[in-house]
């Protein structure tokens, strides 16, 4: 061999180490960035489902004022001595229950999104 095939010799062995070396890096950065990539549609598929979950809320809602306004409406009307009062009464508590727990679904809803909004 003489000395300029001596040297593309030499010149492709540090041009592939130099690509080897370059190829370990990218690795390296891949490594780094997929678990930031991965996250960005997890965090984006949080973010829809607490959404859909404050939708049900208010839709739950909705329906559950009507029937305290009516509930309470004829318990104005009625004597509460009349049995059916009682019967409002539990109906207006169970309503009163029903209201807190979307209430408080909301409140876990609201604290959800904060969070991924920092």
């Amino acid at each position: 061999m003489n000395q300029t095939e001596n040297f593309k010799i030499e010149k492709a062995t540090s041009g592939n180490e130099a690509l080897e070396n370059a190829n370990a890096e990218l690795k390296q950065a891949d490594l780094k960035i997929r678990p930031q990539q991965e996250a960005v549609p997890e965090h984006e598929r949080l973010k829809v489902l607490l959404e859909r979950a404050g939708s049900v809320c208010h839709e739950l809602n909705q329906p559950l004022q009507s029937i305290m306004g009516y509930s309470d409406l004829i318990m104005l009307d009625l004597d509460e001595s009349n049995p059916m009062y009682a019967r409002f009464f539990k109906l207006r508590k169970q309503i009163d229950n029903m209201a807190e727990v979307t209430r408080k679904l909301m409140n876990i809803i609201r604290d959800e999104a904060e969070q991924i909004e920092r």
